[in-house]
């Protein structure tokens, strides 16, 4: 029973939250940057709550919720002019899968498309802040990870 009144508890705070998202975006409701990333952060704050309780599905919505809350609060400020802002976009859900792949068991599977992610994000972090080519951060990415794999190859053999 505590299980289902969670879960109807869950429900409505996400209905919520995303009600009050859609009346931010359309413009029924005017909120100061600060007030709009601290929601997001408090939503962490509440699955974090629940991962610490023994929920253990609840750590990957807590990390999702407070990195975003970083950009969030950046955009929101005015800082997204600066290079290193968009890329924190894709970057927040990419190491939100990754430490969640670090609890192991059925939740490695994370790392597959955390990595990808971050990765991405990386590449596009690069791009952003030194003027580099996606196609160039990928070449090199490619040569050294191909370096990495004859090294190991080495040792092992």
């Amino acid at each position: 029973m505590a299980k289902r009144a969670n879960t109807i508890y869950l429900g409505l705070m996400l209905i919520a939250f995303g009600g009050l998202g859609l009346a931010i975006n359309l413009g029924y409701l005017q909120l100061g940057a600060e007030l709009i990333s601290l929601l997001l952060l408090a939503l962490g704050g509440y699955f974090l709550i629940s991962y610490f309780s023994g929920i253990r599905s609840a750590l990957f919505p807590a990390l999702l919720f407070i990195f975003l809350s970083i950009p969030m609060w950046l955009t929101l400020a005015g800082f997204d002019g600066y290079a290193w802002v968009p890329p924190l976009w894709v970057l927040a859900p990419g190491l939100a899968f990754l430490i969640t792949s670090l609890q192991g068991g059925s939740y490695t599977v994370f790392a597959i498309p955390g990595g990808i992610i971050s990765t991405v994000a990386v590449f596009l972090l690069v791009e952003e802040q030194w003027g580099i080519s996606f196609e160039t951060v990928l070449a090199a990415s490619l040569i050294v990870i191909g370096l990495v794999i004859l090294t190991r190859s080495r040792r092992s053999a």
